[in-house]
């Protein structure tokens, strides 16, 4: 059987805070089909926590790309 990590774990294990992590999903950041959500838990894989990473990422610079044309 796989082991899966929640929200809070992945935030740990990728750097980020817990609540950008569910704020990716449900802003459709992140693959819901991989990582689904049972019992109001979101089950995420540990071999997906490099596309997470990834994700936020280049989140990240398209959000200071995009502030920065002040």
């Amino acid at each position: 059987m796989l082991d899966f990590v929640g929200v809070a774990e992945a935030a740990r294990i990728v750097g980020e805070r817990s609540r950008r992590i569910s704020d990716g999903f449900h802003k459709g950041w992140f693959d819901i089909v991989q990582c689904p959500l049972i019992a109001g838990r979101r089950l995420i894989p540990p071999g997906y926590l490099h596309a997470m990473s990834m994700i936020l990422r280049d989140r990240r610079r398209t959000q200071s790309g995009s502030s920065s044309g002040n």
